[in-house]
Order: structure tokens, then C-alpha cells, then sequence
């Protein structure tokens, strides 16, 4: 039986997972059944972005509550990495954070993480957290044989990974459900079969999307900064990468669909927390882009690339059927989960730690409460604001022109109107922002304005190197 005045607490952050995705957020062709039950028996929320476009860096913001300039991860991790500055696939970067993990271990609630962490030392059992099951090194394709961490220990087993993943997390759950002591848990479920390769997925799914996959989102000619040479592959190969891409939200949302027929079949569905998010959007070729922030150059904080899912369920606090349009992200939903379990942070420890975002949970039960009406970005050097109208990008150093997109009439924002004079009030003003919001927040040892001074540190290409193929795009002119 669960505490009734904390919750037990279901995490699904999967990898790759664009907002439009999903039949709930507008996507009728993609099959998405246990994702819009959470919509209609929960609340959705419609405005919600990742800090970072790319996988690392926006975990460690779920984690943590922090920014990429707070908590210093600014790209994704490579795991062979060797060096004094990385101590190889053995660093873990959030060891002096406050995570989630630590706590919520802190107020009593017992940890099992499953799945992808991406956040340093993978193989290790992090602080906090009583089950740990995730990749032994790297992740690879869908399934085949892989190696797992388990409890620390190297595992091989075979199959797709997301059911290996979600069978480890089903068995540890019922575990605790078997309990009944009143003591709350987290299960936190890692999925990623949104994230490439876009093969391999489920035969029985792929083929009831070959026919419909690309006749909704058609094939576009990439843009001249859609740089790389896979990329460009992706295109020539869209109509098959686009079916199994639809296919593995579908192939995710039947593991959820899993969990929470497991807790209904239990008696706990309405006492536990359910959230569902992914750490970043994605693009599937429209407008001629695969893949997310780091898919062109200049990097891109592209609406596809920062919009995220999430979907929030708890009867007990969360009104059903609500759709909120306020600008929230992984910041915000690191608070609002520490406030349902009963464990915010105090005002020291947001100070001490700067920590960014707040909790929405009065949002949650259908009221209003102060809120700011703009969304924050960052990707190494490259910041940004948007507002309900406008987003504005700031490069800082990096190769690549300083862009304003005008969202009302340039949705796909293709068309860079910071040099139009009549945008310069509105320039001026997103500048303010920008400044104001980073000069609060950035702890200058992590800062992301240092990633163009010390190159692989995160990993061996890093979008802003200089040594890599692809730093430059198509038609720029010599220096």
C-alpha cells in the first residue's frame, strides 16, 4: 500500500522522442495508446522543451535540476574517451550533484534505475539508488545480444532491449508491490528505441507504417547545413527510417502500456506518479532534417529539436484531461517531481546550487500560479531564448550567423529576420533576456561559452571542433 502522502513515482524519459510524435499530441497515424490514456486521465502539457538538444546534457538537466552551464555536461558522452580531463568511461559528472536519486533516497523513497543513463560511469550503481540496471558500454542497435550493468556486473542477454529493459523494471516493481510496507518507490525506465539506428524494430510494427509513414511527413531535399554524409543517407532512405521510427513510439508506448497495466492490475495505478517524457525532440525528415540539435551546422535549436512529451498522471493531485500551454522543461519537472515526493529543495539549497526552474504542481491540480512566459536553450556556446512569438539564438564565437525566427509567421523556421530593422526592438529585448537569465544562472567553471576552449572534453567530434569534418557547412567562404 503506498503512502498516502507521497506518491510512488513511474518515470519513462526515453531517447530521441519528438512532441509530434504521438497520437495525443496530434499525430493520429502514430499508435499511441497507453501514452493517451495518460493525456486523457492526466494532464499534458503542450510547451514543453528540453535546456539542450542532444541527449547527455539534457539528462543531467532531469537529474539535476540544473542547466547545462550549471551542471557542465554540454554534449553527449562518449564512453572511450582516455585521458587526466575525462578519466575515460569511468567519470561520473554528476557525482557532486543533488540528484533526484539522492534526494528522494534522503526521504525515504527506495531508487531502481533502468535503462540509459548517459551521464558518466554508466556501469556504476549511482548514490541513492537501490536496483541499477543499465548499458554495460554504449547502446547499439534495437536488439541482439548486449552487454548490461547489473547491480555492476557485466551481463550479456539477447533480445529487444526495450523489453529486456522493461522485464528488469516489471520484475523490481512487483517486488515492491509484493511489499505492501508503505514505504514509496521510484522506477525510473530509460527506453531507446526512438533514437537511431532507425532499424531493426518489431517487423509486425514497421509494416503498418511503410505505407503511411512518409505520406504524412513526405521527403524533403536537405538544407545546404545539413552537413553530414549519414544524414544525407537518411534522406535518400526516408520513407523505410520514417516507418521505423513511427514504429518504435509505438514499440515504447506498449512497454509503458505494460507498467501501467501491471500497477492497474495491482490496486496502485492512482496511487503512483506517472510521468512520461523524452530527453529531446527529433526530426524525421521534415524540412529535410534527420535527428536533433547537432544535425546541421550551424547547430539548431530547431522547435523539433527542443520540443519534448510530457504527460503527467496522479489522480490524487493532477487534474484529468488538462492541457497547459505555460513553458515548462526538465528543470521544472525535476522540482515538481521533488514536491510531490514531499522533498523540495529549501531556499539554501536552491541558492546554494543555483538551481534553475520551479514546480508546476499547482498547474498540475488546475490553477494558476506566477510563471515566466519564456523558454531558455543552450548547446555549448550557442544560447537561446523563445517566446510566445519570437525565439532568438546567440552563438557566442561559434561558427555560424546569429538567427531571430519569427514563430507566427515562420513555424519552420527557415527564414532569419535579425537583420530586418524592424525587429530590432524585439532583438533587443530577447538580448536582455538571454544576458539576464545566463548571468544568473552559469557558474563560469562550467560554463558552456568555455566548450570552444577545450575541445574533447565530452567526446571524440564535437560539433564545435574545428579538427572534425562537418564543422563547416556547404557554402561558406574561405577565411
Amino acid at each position: 500500500m503506498a503512502d498516502p502522502e507521497r506518491p510512488n513515482i513511474l518515470v519513462l524519459l526515453t531517447d530521441d522522442h519528438g512532441q509530434w510524435a504521438s497520437g495525443c499530441y496530434g499525430m493520429p497515424a502514430i499508435h499511441t495508446p497507453a501514452m493517451d490514456f495518460l493525456a486523457a486521465t492526466g494532464t499534458r502539457m503542450a510547451n514543453a522543451f528540453t535546456p539542450c538538444p542532444v541527449c547527455s546534457p539534457a539528462r543531467a538537466c532531469f537529474y539535476t535540476g540544473r542547466f547545462p552551464s550549471q551542471h557542465g555536461i554540454h554534449d553527449w558522452l562518449g564512453s572511450d574517451l582516455t585521458g587526466e580531463q575525462h578519466e575515460g568511461r569511468d567519470r561520473d559528472w554528476l557525482a557532486g550533484e543533488t540528484t533526484l536519486y539522492r534526494r528522494l533516497a534522503e526521504v525515504g523513497y527506495r531508487i531502481g534505475h533502468f535503462g540509459k543513463w548517459h551521464c558518466g560511469a554508466d556501469r556504476v550503481p549511482k548514490p541513492g539508488v537501490q536496483r541499477w540496471f543499465a548499458f554495460w558500454d554504449g547502446q547499439g542497435p534495437h536488439r541482439g545480444p548486449w552487454d548490461y550493468s547489473d547491480q555492476g556486473e557485466r551481463v550479456t542477454l539477447d533480445g529487444f532491449k526495450s523489453r529486456v529493459i522493461t522485464d528488469r523494471a516489471a520484475a523490481w516493481l512487483s517486488e515492491r508491490l509484493d511489499e505492501r510496507d508503505g514505504r514509496p518507490w521510484l522506477t525510473y525506465v530509460g527506453l531507446i528505441d526512438t533514437h537511431n539506428p532507425h532499424a531493426g524494430l518489431p517487423e509486425r510494427l514497421v509494416s503498418g507504417y511503410r505505407a503511411a509513414a512518409n505520406h504524412v511527413i513526405g521527403t524533403h531535399e536537405p538544407p545546404e547545413d545539413f552537413f553530414a554524409t549519414w544524414a544525407v543517407k537518411n534522406i535518400r532512405r526516408t520513407p523505410e527510417l520514417q516507418a521505423q521510427y513511427f514504429a518504435s513510439v509505438t514499440a515504447i508506448d506498449e512497454q509503458l502500456g505494460r507498467l501501467i497495466d501491471l500497477l492497474d492490475a495491482r490496486g496502485e495505478l492512482d496511487s503512483t506518479l506517472i510521468i512520461y517524457a523524452s530527453d529531446h525532440g527529433l526530426h524525421a525528415g521534415q524540412i529535410g532534417v534527420w535527428e536533433k540539435g547537432n544535425a546541421t551546422r550551424p547547430l539548431n535549436l530547431y522547435e523539433r529539436s527542443v520540443r519534448v512529451p510530457m504527460l503527467l498522471r496522479y489522480p490524487r493531485a493532477i487534474q484529468a484531461g488538462q492541457v497547459r500551454q505555460e513553458f515548462v522543461d526538465h528543470c521544472d519537472l525535476f522540482h515538481t517531481m521533488l514536491e510531490l515526493a514531499g522533498a523540495p529543495l529549501n531556499e539554501a539549497e536552491r541558492i546554494r546550487r543555483r538551481h534553475a526552474g520551479q514546480s508546476f504542481v499547482p498547474m498540475l491540480a488546475g490553477g494558476s500560479q506566477p510563471w515566466r512566459d519564456a523558454q531558455f536553450f543552450e548547446y555549448g556556446p550557442v544560447r537561446g531564448v523563445r517566446t510566445a512569438t519570437h525565439k532568438l539564438l546567440r552563438r557566442n564565437g561559434s561558427f555560424g550567423p546569429d538567427e531571430l525566427f519569427d514563430l507566427t509567421a515562420d513555424p519552420d523556421e527557415r527564414s532569419n529576420v535579425i537583420d530586418d530593422a524592424s525587429n530590432a526592438a524585439v532583438v533587443a529585448e530577447l538580448d536582455r533576456r538571454i544576458n539576464a537569465f545566463f548571468n544568473e544562472i552559469d557558474e563560469p567553471d562550467r560554463s558552456g561559452l568555455h566548450v570552444l576552449n577545450d575541445l574533447g572534453l565530452y567526446n571524440h567530434n564535437e560539433p564545435w571542433d574545428p579538427r572534425h569534418a562537418g564543422y563547416r557547412f556547404v557554402g561558406w567562404p574561405e577565411e
